[in-house]
């Protein structure tokens, strides 16, 4: 009784804090963190019509108002407005020809301290029903509301069939209840590359047009730099690039992890395979190849701390040399009730969850905690030295 008056509760929440402008846009504002620090706001209107931008960057008690107006085509629009710096608070609204504000966001300050509290969200797989995303993203809601988060990852498979539109659209219908103020990252899934397109495609088309940018790396990884950690997005749909592709990758990953730790800053990984899981998929050759390169390679470096994956379809968290992976349970893809394999580095699973999970980094220490779609905290551990 208790779970069906929380979904009921959730329900509630969305229909009440649902935003207005639906009937305006198509596909409802929302922002992207990638490189550098750069974000990217993307939307579409119901009906072409010229809105006017305007920026407000508070940093140190100075503020800087930009504006600037955008021709809304029918298609997305896409504008960069710029990068962020610790400690820079960042607003950004749109108005129409009647100066009437159609959409308001408030992207929050990362710290620049490391004692100081960085959040951000990570979850995976919310590929095929809008309803099971939509029960998660009820939790992930009332989360982002509560706390200011730096951005959250959805690590693949975002949609089932990645060249179908109504599923992207789907998708954005229900990201917005928790996309309004916080920044999406997102790596590439298996699913994403259903697109029809040719044979060794390095990014498919509406992931390309939905989750990036005219300045992104076109295998798709993401690097962004905070003063607590380093953050890098990787592409592990090897048997959908080129060899030329992949050891393009593999170059970028050990030169970066290099500069990681010239810097001094621990490294958090994200990719949609999970290559330390007991599911029956790591043992497939995306994942051997993981197991095979990318593994030694991380433990090495000595600088990664922590590996956010997906695929899978339950929730799993392990421990190997010192490196913690955790594995999302599917925010809307089907429940994995398949058997399970011997993982001797497995320290907690949970079958058929649908998760979020809330990492805290502070003092150079993460601590996560992970909610089913009932709200509960189905687990909670801690990393250190990051």
């Amino acid at each position: 009784m208790k779970r069906y008056s929380l979904v009921l509760w959730g329900f509630l929440f969305l229909l009440i804090s649902a935003p207005v402008n639906a009937k305006i846009f198509h596909i409802s504002p929302y922002a992207l963190r990638s490189n550098n620090q750069e974000l990217v706001i993307k939307y579409q209107l119901t009906t072409p019509e010229k809105l006017r931008l305007e920026v407000v960057r508070a940093h140190k008690g100075e503020t800087i108002k930009n504006i600037g107006t955008i021709d809304s085509v029918d298609g997305l629009v896409t504008e960069s407005i710029g990068n962020q710096k610790c400690g820079d608070f960042i607003e950004w609204n749109l108005y129409n020809n009647f100066d009437e504000l159609l959409h308001k966001s408030n992207l929050h300050y990362y710290p620049c301290e490391k004692k100081d509290k960085f959040l951000f969200g990570f979850y995976a797989d919310t590929q095929k029903s809008p309803k099971r995303h939509l029960s998660i993203a009820t939790v992930m809601a009332d989360i982002v509301s509560k706390n200011n988060l730096g951005f959250v990852i959805n690590a693949g498979d975002v949609v089932q069939t990645g060249k179908k539109e109504k599923q992207w659209y789907k998708f954005f219908n229900v990201a917005k209840y928790y996309l309004n103020d916080t920044p999406l990252v997102a790596a590439l899934g298996n699913h994403d590359y259903r697109d029809g397109t040719a044979e060794f495609n390095p990014m498919p088309i509406k992931f390309d047009k939905y989750l990036r940018h005219e300045n992104s790396i076109p295998n798709g990884q993401i690097k962004v730099e905070f003063p607590h950690f380093d953050f890098m997005v990787l592409n592990s749909n090897f048997k959908e690039m080129t060899p030329e592709g992949i050891q393009s990758q593999w170059t970028w990953i050990y030169e970066e992890l290099l500069n990681s730790k010239k810097n001094k800053k621990s490294v958090i990984l994200s990719f949609h395979h999970s290559p330390i899981c007991s599911a029956f998929s790591c043992n497939m050759k995306t994942e051997r190849t993981l197991k095979k390169k990318l593994i030694p390679m991380i433990e090495k470096s000595g600088v990664v701390k922590l590996v956010l994956t997906g695929h899978t379809h339950y929730y799993e968290r392990s421990i190997k040399n010192g490196i913690t992976y955790i594995v999302a349970g599917p925010a809307g893809g089907t429940k994995n009730i398949l058997g399970k394999i011997e993982n001797p580095f497995s320290k907690y699973t949970k079958r058929r969850a649908i998760t979020f999970t809330l990492l805290e980094v502070e003092n150079k220490v993460i601590k996560f905690k992970t909610f089913n779609n009932d709200g509960s905290v189905i687990d909670q551990a801690t990393v250190t030295g990051i």
